[in-house]
C-alpha cells in the first residue's frame, strides 16, 4: 500500500519549488507519495514568472474563488474541490499551512471523516 501525503497551499511561489522538490524526493525515497495542491495559479499583483517545468512533484490547482477583506493583501481563496481531491487522492496525512479556508473544510472534514491533518 503505497502511502501519500497532500500538502495544500495558497499559490506556486518560485522560492517554494526547491523546498516541494526536495521534499518530494526524500518522500519518495521513503515509499511516500506527494502531491501538492494550490488554491489558485497567483495572483495578479505579483510579477513572478513560475516555471511549472521546474516540479518534480504531482501538483494541482484548484479553481478558487477570491475573497478580498479590504485590500489586496488580504486575500483568500475557498479552495473549490478540495474535499474531492482529499477522496481521490486519499492521503495518510495533510499538511495544510496557515489558517486558510482549507483549513476550516479540512478541520469540518475530519469531525464525520476519518482525517489526519497537521
Amino acid at each position: 500500500m503505497t502511502r501519500r501525503v497532500l500538502l495544500i497551499s495558497n499559490v506556486p511561489q518560485t522560492y517554494r519549488i526547491p523546498l516541494f522538490n526536495e521534499i518530494n524526493r526524500q518522500l519518495n525515497e521513503k515509499g511516500i507519495e506527494l502531491k501538492v495542491v494550490f488554491a489558485a495559479k497567483g495572483y495578479k499583483r505579483r510579477k513572478s514568472n513560475i516555471d511549472f517545468s521546474e516540479m518534480r512533484f504531482q501538483y494541482e490547482i484548484l479553481k478558487s474563488f477570491k475573497i478580498n477583506f479590504g485590500n489586496v493583501e488580504k486575500t483568500m481563496f475557498t479552495y473549490g474541490g478540495i474535499n474531492g481531491i482529499i477522496s481521490e487522492f486519499n492521503p495518510d496525512k495533510i499538511i495544510v499551512p496557515g489558517f486558510s479556508f482549507a483549513t476550516i473544510k479540512i478541520f469540518l472534514r475530519s469531525l464525520y471523516k476519518k482525517t489526519y491533518f497537521v
